[in-house]
């Protein structure tokens, strides 16, 4: 991509990297920094549950998680809000869990369609279906992304 080499100097330790290296240092630096710095923020039984009203509201609660938390969004007519209601109570019978990977459960309601999409920390839809996803999906799923594992790495360490 670059044939430049970034010069990183931190705690008088002087390291140089690529340009890609640099990029991926401070992707998932950021990544851990938001996962330390969220611990404390909600009491730990209390999950993160929305039900938003329109597109525009929708799109500002995805950019303001962005980077911070991950989604599992909900988008339903009124015919299927069973559907969410379901996975509100997955959600609610593994709060700890899934407040440990950050997850945050929004739901839409829409005329005519249904989907049900997970939404990593950087934006992109990881996984859509028309169907509610279990405690068991969603955990193996988080915790085979990479940023997710750089948060465990990182809290492994914090522990030993």
């Amino acid at each position: 991509m670059s044939n430049f080499n970034y010069f990183v100097r931190y705690n008088d330790i002087n390291v140089t990297m690529s340009f890609e290296k640099f990029c991926k240092t401070l992707t998932t630096f950021y990544a851990i920094f938001s996962c330390v710095s969220s611990v404390g923020n909600t009491p730990p039984q209390q999950s993160i549950i929305l039900d938003v009203k329109n597109q525009k509201t929708l799109n500002k609660k995805l950019s303001q998680f962005k980077w911070k938390k991950r989604i599992v969004l909900v988008i339903y007519s009124l015919d299927k809000k069973y559907l969410f209601e379901k996975q509100k109570n997955i959600f609610n019978n593994d709060v700890l869990k899934f407040r440990e990977r950050d997850l945050v459960l929004i739901g839409m309601l829409k005329s005519k369609s249904l989907s049900v999409s997970l939404i990593g920390k950087d934006g992109t839809i990881k996984l859509k279906t028309k169907n509610p996803l279990s405690s068991k999906e969603l955990i193996s799923i988080i915790d085979a992304m990479p940023m997710r594992m750089e948060e465990m790495n990182y809290i492994k360490k914090i522990e030993e």
